[in-house]
């Protein structure tokens, strides 16, 4: 929805001072995040090493085993949001409340360094679960956000558990949960009378107020659920620690704490292909981090030469060919040596390799690519005559 636009203009010396600090940070970001990625532990492979059981087969000799468990999620209690949500056997409910409301875009330009700045900023409305606080608006008159009285809020069962053995919850880490269709079996409209005009919409949410679905007023509510209902099946990776299943600890600070809706074989699986998207994932991140770094260090050039047309264009294509070189060399010559550096066996092998130059060099006198040798042979006196 099309808003209001206002502009501030100001130095752009300061920008561009910034603009050197954050071209420091962004290299030194970019790799760090490529060792950081090529260094992160496989989990699926971690999960390999759980002993694969029925809950019902765990017994007292399987005390401090990781397992990978299989059962059917229970609980006692009658679990409810307080709102609308009639109690039920849910092991988790996630209410999610969205406001129509105001938010504030803004966006800086400058054209060289000795040129000022402008930030423009524009209003505009859409829903959010998250309301921006319009007294910090740049533009704050014309522009106020209600405060919202609604909040989204996640529920947890205190009885949890697959068989006899508890599970936390709280650090327990579930599959998506899925969404509750909404229907006038497990939701009463007219619990909380003090609000206004609340209906059903296509029985997947609840809107208040007094607008439309497809033409909201600022201050409209909507409001989903989703849950994680008891009676489902479930493998938990995890410790079998007294009466309760708990995170399995490994590389003295890492642990696995995981549930699947699935056996342990495809949970595997699933963690095996996260990890691979996972990866190469950051590894692109890191290639456009290290790209843009790039282009901002040769910004420069563009300003220097942008009084001329022809030379400007020239330079704008040149510059987005050597960059993209530039940063994909950068990008493998980082991932290699992360490699390198994190495998054992190619380190080794390398600095294996380098010894057996070296001491050939020195066995056999030879020269080294820079011209000196190792072993200096004595010269040969001469011989009387």
């Amino acid at each position: 929805m099309m808003g209001s636009t206002f502009t501030k203009v100001w130095s752009s010396l300061l920008g561009w001072i910034k603009n050197i600090f954050f071209w420091i940070i962004l290299f030194f970001g970019a790799i760090i995040l490529l060792f950081w990625n090529e260094w992160k532990q496989d989990v699926s492979m971690i999960a390999q090493q759980a002993l694969p059981l029925q809950i019902s087969e765990i017994d007292s000799q399987h005390q401090g085993q990781f397992v990978a468990a299989r059962g059917i999620l229970q609980t006692s209690d009658m679990l409810t949001d307080n709102l609308y949500l009639h109690p039920w056997k849910y092991l988790i409910i996630q209410r999610t409340v969205e406001t129509f409301a105001r938010k504030e875009t803004a966006k800086s330009s400058t054209a060289s360094w000795t040129q000022q700045a402008t930030t423009t900023y524009e209003y505009t409305k859409d829903r959010t679960s998250s309301p921006m606080n319009s007294t910090e608006f740049f533009q704050a008159s014309g522009h106020t956000n209600p405060e919202l009285y609604i909040t989204s809020e996640k529920f947890l069962a205190s009885d949890t558990r697959i068989w006899n053995y508890a599970l936390n919850l709280n650090i327990l880490d579930i599959p998506a949960l899925e969404n509750l269709a909404l229907s006038t079996w497990n939701t009463e409209l007219t619990k909380n009378m003090s609000w206004q005009a609340a209906r059903f919409y296509q029985w997947s949410y609840i809107y208040l107020w007094s607008g439309s679905f497809e033409n909201p007023l600022v201050w409209d509510i909507r409001i989903s659920y989703k849950v994680l209902p008891a009676e489902k099946a479930i493998t938990v990776f995890g410790t079998i620690d007294g009466s309760m299943i708990a995170p399995y600890i490994y590389n003295k600070d890492s642990s696995l704490y995981r549930a699947f809706f699935t056996n342990p074989e495809w949970a595997i699986a699933i963690m095996s292909k996260e990890h691979t998207t996972s990866l190469w994932m950051f590894r692109i991140w890191g290639c456009i981090l290290l790209r843009i770094w790039l282009q901002l260090m040769i910004s420069l050039l563009h300003t220097i030469v942008s009084f001329i047309p022809f030379a400007s264009k020239f330079t704008k294509s040149l510059t987005f060919v050597i960059t993209w070189i530039l940063a994909l060399s950068i990008w493998l010559i980082t991932i290699l040596i992360a490699k390198v550096i994190h495998s054992r066996l190619a380190l080794g092998i390398i600095i294996l390799i380098t010894w057996c130059y070296f001491a050939r060099a020195w066995y056999t006198n030879t020269s080294l690519p820079w011209g000196r040798t190792l072993k200096q042979t004595q010269p040969t006196p001469p011989s009387a005559s």
